[in-house]
């Protein structure tokens, strides 16, 4: 039997159980580690909300963004975003709407936000 605090309580664990423990563990983190149906690129983009600059991506995936702002933002609330690139052409701008999902803080007044994307609308400059 092994001794482990659970809530502050110490609690008598045989090894089959803390074993199985770890495997459930495991499990769920595996889990969740493999809910994302798409893969995601590290990119650095402009990111422009109410056509001013709010921030950069940290990575994008076909139904989701990550970036970086020193704007504050709530879980669950509505947004919708540009997101530029830039080549020999021009600026294209990928107008996203989606749901935010995750706000983390990222030090130095910055924060994190994880968007869900679920419209996009591609504007490609005239040539």
């Amino acid at each position: 039997m092994t001794s482990l605090r659970i809530g502050g309580e110490a609690r008598k664990l045989s090894a089959f159980r803390i074993s199985a423990m770890f495997d459930w563990l495991t499990k769920l983190t595996q889990k969740a580690a493999h809910q994302r149906a798409e893969e995601r690129t590290p990119t650095r983009l402009p990111v422009k909300i109410d056509n001013k600059p709010a921030g950069m991506t940290r990575d994008l995936s076909a139904n989701g963004a990550y970036f970086e702002t020193d704007l504050e933002y709530r879980v669950g609330s509505a947004i919708e975003m540009s997101i530029q690139f830039e080549d020999a052409n021009g600026t294209t701008n990928l107008d996203c709407f989606g749901r935010i999902v995750r706000v983390e803080p990222r030090g130095g007044g910055k924060v994190g936000v994880a968007v869900k994307i679920t419209q996009r609308n591609l504007k490609v400059p005239p040539r």
